[in-house]
């Protein structure tokens, strides 16, 4: 039997991962790039994900007491928080893949007028980021390079 997802959340996604952000502009290419940090914390039986802008020292935070209906997580602690609606409307989707004690997770945010793209890699808590390549086609779409 599955562990509850809670649980599968925080065992393979608690902790510190450093990372950079990376902003696009509207044609899908890469405008801005700066470190960030997120922290993923049970705190009093609350979920917490803080993400601190490095570069400015701004905390986005969220807490919440279970995973939201809307986070599919998997056994492995793979999770991924689809966007409600699809439109010329402002929408944020995210997707967290573990391998072993590395972490790639990816936020894309559409707004009315650029995509924004975080991207988020480490080994460990107080781990470096790693450059994620990514290549990028005539119509601004990402595509996944081959795994190094």
């Amino acid at each position: 039997m599955s562990a509850p997802p809670r649980q599968r959340l925080l065992e393979a996604n608690g902790g510190g991962w450093g990372g950079l952000f990376h902003r696009l502009g509207p044609d899908g290419r890469e405008i801005e790039r700066f470190p960030s940090r997120l922290r993923v914390n049970d705190e009093d039986g609350t979920i917490e994900a803080a993400l601190t802008y490095l570069n400015t020292g701004r905390v986005v935070p969220m807490r919440f007491s279970e995973p939201p209906p809307a986070m599919q997580i998997s056994d492995a602690g793979h999770w991924s928080l689809g966007m409600d609606r699809v439109g010329p409307w402002p929408w944020i989707a995210e997707l967290c893949v573990v391998h072993g004690e590395r972490r790639r997770r990816i936020v894309l945010r559409h707004g009315v007028e650029s995509l924004g793209s975080e991207s988020i890699e480490s080994g460990d808590a107080g781990g470096a980021p790693s450059r994620i390549e990514r290549r990028y086609t005539p119509y601004g779409l990402l595509e996944p390079l081959s795994p190094d």
